[in-house]
């Protein structure tokens, strides 16, 4: 008798605890879904809106050109759809600083570019001393020059050339820089462009994902890798190099998605800086986040660097090269407009 009420006990029992267990485990398995899908989820929708806007930036990367060929004044209007992320332009960008030499015999180094000051070092004693250099910013409602002495004669000789905040504005955007030597002859040449940026960037639980438009270039970013999709106009070929680089000008803005966003590109203003000239000691020093690309994208057109006396400054192996164009400067003024 007793054991026929435990016998009923036990199976009135079991069923309670087998569906107890049961429950444990589905909402166990509800739970592992949850947290491994819905980031699986979000990844694959963030991927997906990179890869249309980045097919729109390419979009946006080719008018450009077609502005190029065109000319001054030439307009383009494209239209960027976001369902995510946030949409960016900045005119302050990365910074390439051009410098060489006209003369024979000059070789200096150019490094520690701050917003109003950099330093000038002598790699070799110099023919002559460089006594002077005249500084003029290019951007500039008001024409902005100014002469600022000091000299230079030997190997590891250094000066630091600085500019008032008070008076003169930052050397930024793109500034013009002379140097003189002591029979005031101009022995070198510098330049200073900041590019300028389109970015978009959007955000998941694995990281942030990323595009900036620069240069005619774009960066790709995803969480732990960025890589430099297209190139701008650039080639070297034998002694001759022509280079020339897009500027992003105009109002900042920004704006977060879903919407749709109308950018209208004009090219505003086109300068040939050198034209069919003989120099000596070419070298770009660039700075900014993920620099190393664009340093690699050179060496992968024939260059080699040496390494400079900062991080920042790259020194090519052409020691003469004939220049066909420096640079061709295009300010490119952009407007952007959240439409519906």
């Amino acid at each position: 008798m007793c054991n026929k009420r435990m016998r009923r006990r036990n199976s009135a029992v079991s069923p309670v605890i087998a569906t107890a267990l049961t429950l444990v485990i589905v909402v166990s398995a509800i739970g592992v879904v949850l947290s491994w899908g819905i980031p699986y989820i979000e990844r694959l929708k963030v991927e997906s809106e990179q890869k249309s806007v980045y097919s729109q930036f390419d979009l946006w990367d080719e008018s450009l050109r077609d502005l190029i060929i065109e000319g001054v004044n030439a307009t383009r209007i494209n239209n960027f759809a976001l369902n995510q992320g946030n949409l960016l332009l900045n005119t302050e960008g990365r910074r390439f600083v051009v410098y060489y030499f006209v003369e024979p015999g000059y070789d200096c180094i150019i490094y520690d570019f701050n917003k109003y000051n950099f330093t000038i070092q002598a790699n070799v004693s110099l023919p002559a001393a460089i006594k002077n250099v005249h500084i003029r910013w290019v951007e500039n409602e008001e024409e902005k020059n100014v002469t600022r002495p000091f000299s230079i004669k030997n190997n590891g000789d250094s000066a630091t050339i600085s500019v008032d905040p008070a008076s003169y504005p930052p050397l930024e955007k793109t500034v013009k820089m002379s140097f003189y030597n002591s029979t005031d002859s101009v022995v070198a040449k510098a330049w200073v462009f900041n590019l300028g940026k389109l970015q978009w960037e959007a955000s998941s639980s694995s990281g942030v994902y990323g595009l900036r438009a620069e240069n005619q270039g774009i960066m790709v970013s995803t969480p732990g890798e960025t890589t430099l999709k297209k190139g701008f106009i650039f080639y070297n070929e034998s002694n001759t190099i022509f280079m020339m680089t897009s500027l992003i000008r105009g109002r900042m803005f920004s704006g977060n998605g879903p919407a749709l966003y109308r950018v209208v590109t004009t090219l505003d203003e086109s300068e040939v800086l050198e034209e069919n000239n003989t120099v000596y000691n070419l070298t770009l020093s660039i700075d900014g986040k993920d620099a190393d690309l664009w340093i690699e994208y050179f060496e992968d057109n024939g260059f080699s660097k040496i390494l400079p006396l900062d991080n920042n400054a790259r020194r090519f192996n052409q020691t003469e090269i004939e220049l066909t164009f420096l640079k061709t400067l295009f300010y490119t003024k952009l407007q952007v407009a959240k439409g519906g």
